[in-house]
């Protein structure tokens, strides 16, 4: 008995010295990679001051989300792509939307606020739209992080 216990402890041990030595195989290999930075200028539209933007998300094109807040109270959704600057509109009854993050399939999240209302997260697709994310069931405000390439967003409530 006390043969088969040891011998499972000694597996145990094994199997996570293999565990830690493979995932720390793939960091020491990205150390030695350099790591270069690629400045790229974004267009703005004729009277936006660069001050009122913000950078908030890349995805896996290239193409680069954020906002536009002229008046620091009206954020609106901002995309540039290789097409150029677009200004996306804010959702129906909407202050504002503020982006959070974006993911690869260019779907970003962000806060939209109403006039009288609470806050609510949303997400915006391009070629589809907005679409408001429910509150889960016995909370009463949630907040995102970010949102990875499924759609999953990482959040707090």
């Amino acid at each position: 008995m006390h043969s088969t216990v040891l011998s499972r402890r000694s597996l145990i041990a094994l199997a996570a010295v293999t565990v830690v030595s493979s995932l720390l195989a793939p960091a020491a290999s990205a150390a030695g990679t350099e790591c270069t930075w690629q400045v790229e200028h974004l267009p703005v539209r004729a009277g936006m001051d660069s001050g009122n933007l913000r950078i908030t998300g890349v995805d896996g094109q290239g193409n680069v989300s954020g906002f536009h807040a002229p008046g620091r109270t009206d954020h609106t959704l901002v995309r540039w792509t290789s097409a150029g600057v677009e200004v996306v509109p804010r959702p129906d009854g909407a202050d504002k939307f503020v982006t959070i993050a974006g993911n690869a399939s260019g779907v970003v999240i962000g806060v939209v606020d109403r006039p009288g209302a609470s806050s609510v997260l949303m997400t915006h697709t391009p070629g589809v739209g907005y679409r408001e994310l429910p509150t889960p069931a016995g909370y009463d405000h949630v907040a995102a992080e970010d949102i990875n390439d499924r759609g999953d967003v990482l959040g707090r409530a």
